[in-house]
């Protein structure tokens, strides 16, 4: 063609990734500006404008702008770990008692740390505890949290769990799919076991008959984790109670049970008070006497 020189540009075309992108517009004499709308991509973007005269003479490439945009979030949870140590899903015997645990989720792909996701145990009894959850600092696809599991929580706690994770975005802005582990995928046992005295009458010993047979039983919740051992205190004149013995258990019958106990020699003459405290395999001390 023939440039004039007075034929001004007239159309403006859009380019990603050195294809025609959207539909070219008119620059009108008045100078106002074109609008082209460009459909991104997954992956990169590469834009730029070309404008071309009547006369048909192209422009040289505009100054370019790169977006990046990713695809459907199709990412999600690589591992959970609890307390450090015991995958999701847990072992059946791993039951976790009242007190305070720790959870670090991992993922599969960057996350945007300025949003902290929503991170719950949902109890089967339709209980629900709250995880407090950070971004691991530097690491865009850890997430560290902590909660902690109420003593006696009861039906709405105890037994089988899982974990839900949601309201993840990625390094683009997208929502990741919400994430729930299998039902059961983790076991609650909240509340201790109870042990009592068979007899609570005073016992006396003396220096002739330093030794006293003590005898009681336990009682689990149902469900629980089981009897791992039972301790034995004695109250100091404040109340304070010292541990002065375990007592054996049998394994598969550890109620009721029969123990000889001695005390100290150095033991102040006086009335003294022995209490017992069973404990279970989920790490807490249920109280009795």
């Amino acid at each position: 063609g023939v440039d004039s020189e007075k034929s001004p540009p007239v159309m403006v075309q859009a380019y990603n990734n050195d294809s025609p992108a959207g539909t070219a517009a008119n620059i009108t004499q008045n100078g106002n500006p074109a609008t082209i709308n460009v459909t991104l991509t997954p992956g990169t973007n590469n834009i730029y404008f070309r404008s071309s005269d009547k006369a048909g003479n192209m422009s040289e490439k505009s100054a370019q702008v790169t977006i990046n945009q990713s695809g459907e979030a199709t990412g999600g949870v690589s591992s959970i770990l609890i307390d450090g140590s015991y995958p999701v899903p847990a072992p059946a015997t791993a039951m976790f008692g009242s007190s305070d645990h720790s959870l670090q989720i991992t993922f599969n792909q960057d996350c945007n740390t300025t949003v902290i996701p929503t991170v719950e145990i949902v109890c089967g009894g339709g209980g629900k505890i709250v995880v407090a959850s950070q971004w691991a600092e530097g690491n865009p696809r850890v997430l560290s949290g902590t909660f902690s599991i109420p003593n006696n929580g009861g039906a709405s706690i105890d037994g089988p769990a899982q974990i839900s994770i949601k309201d993840v975005k990625d390094t683009y802005g997208n929502t990741l799919t919400p994430y729930t582990s299998d039902a059961g995928s983790l076991q609650i046992d909240s509340t201790p076991p109870t042990s009592t005295f068979t007899n609570a009458s005073p016992v006396y010993v003396s220096a002739a008959q330093p030794t006293v047979t003590l005898q009681g039983s336990i009682v689990d919740n149902e469900g629980g984790s089981r009897i791992d051992h039972l301790e034995l205190y004695m109250n100091n004149e404040a109340g304070e109670p010292t541990l002065v013995g375990n007592v054996p258990l049998q394994t598969n019958s550890p109620t009721p049970w029969t123990y000889s106990y001695t005390p100290d020699a150095g033991l102040a003459e006086g009335e003294h008070t022995l209490v017992t405290s069973a404990v279970d395999k989920a790490i807490r001390i249920g109280e009795g006497g």
